[in-house]
């Protein structure tokens, strides 16, 4: 049986949202990490659920995590030479690093309108 592409691509926004709800869920309490963290932010959930149905669903589905002060945290691993990390921020600002191969980037962006064409062209680059 093969799959067709609206179907992985419907299954692909599924797994973003379901991994997205499950990170808030575990960090929506003040300390939950046993060190004062700050409870999870809505405003940087709702970020970043506007950054994972931005980018193109090829790019896959992240490890989600908050960060100690209610930032949301997304990560996309292929390897040791090829990752990309990006922190939401609860006012749309973007930082991310890149490993790909030798190119590393780092970067602060603001998500305004629309994707940041940096950010879009890193995980791209880094699904291929």
């Amino acid at each position: 049986m093969t799959t067709s592409p609206g179907s992985e691509q419907n299954r692909v926004h599924r797994e973003q949202e379901s991994a997205l709800e499950r990170a808030f869920r575990e960090c929506s309490q003040a300390n939950w990490d046993g060190y004062g963290a700050a409870p999870a932010s809505e405003s940087a959930m709702e970020w970043a659920r506007r950054l994972l149905a931005a980018l193109p669903r090829r790019v896959g589905v992240p490890e989600v995590a908050f960060e100690p002060d209610g930032d949301a945290g997304l990560e996309w691993w292929r390897g040791p030479d090829r990752v990309l990390c990006v922190s939401v921020g609860r006012n749309g600002e973007l930082r991310y690093a890149a490993r790909l191969n030798t190119a590393r980037i780092v970067r602060t962006e603001m998500f305004a309108r629309r994707l940041p064409r940096h950010l879009v062209e890193t995980a791209l680059e880094l699904a291929k």
